[in-house]
């Protein structure tokens, strides 16, 4: 598989998306670390969901979400905050290829 500039250009977004998070000492969630209601979540495959101080980012392997994709990303959140669904409105934001929601999950 031979590489093009736009698949090394993504993969470099995508990495200075996870870098920027680790800078920030943002938290991924998954696994036991996860809680919510007391039940540890698990991140839907393909996707990661990390803590930052600005709310919930959803980041999606691969290909970063683009602007128009913020239906998709409240979906991901929204099956991993369970019942209580994603606290989201007018707040939540796109950002280098993440969407941050700012009130979390309800």
């Amino acid at each position: 598989m031979t590489l093009s500039f736009p698949h090394i250009a993504r993969g470099a977004v995508l990495a200075g998306a996870l870098l920027a998070l680790a800078a920030c000492g943002d938290k991924p969630l998954d696994g036991p670390d996860a809680l919510v209601d007391g039940a540890a979540r698990a991140v839907p495959a393909g996707y990661q969901i990390a803590q930052s101080p600005s709310g919930l980012i959803v980041m999606r392997d691969g290909t970063p979400f683009a602007a128009d994709e913020g239906a998709e990303a409240k979906k991901v959140l929204s099956r991993w905050c369970g019942a209580q669904g994603v606290n989201s409105g007018l707040d939540d934001s796109f950002s280098n290829g993440t969407w941050v929601f700012p009130g979390g999950c309800k």
